[in-house]
């Protein structure tokens, strides 16, 4: 499904369910950023973890991320 301004390639529909599982996530305690680096863009990549549960890892095993390389 295509929204607005998205590409083509952009799953909407997907991109919902994941805020959704991160929300549900965010809900289990007390949240850990830790800032690894910035991009070639300037914007802060960091982990984000919950009782050493990692968010992305969270996300990529219910399917709803990728691993991401840059």
């Amino acid at each position: 499904m295509r929204v607005g301004k998205n590409p083509s390639w952009c799953d909407y529909a997907l991109g919902i369910k994941s805020r959704d599982a991160l929300d549900h996530f965010l809900d289990i305690g007390p949240v850990n950023v830790e800032r690894l680096r910035k991009d070639k863009y300037g914007r802060t990549v960091a982990r984000l973890d919950i009782e050493d549960s990692d968010a992305g890892q969270h996300l990529i095993a219910l399917g709803l991320a990728r691993s991401w390389v840059d």
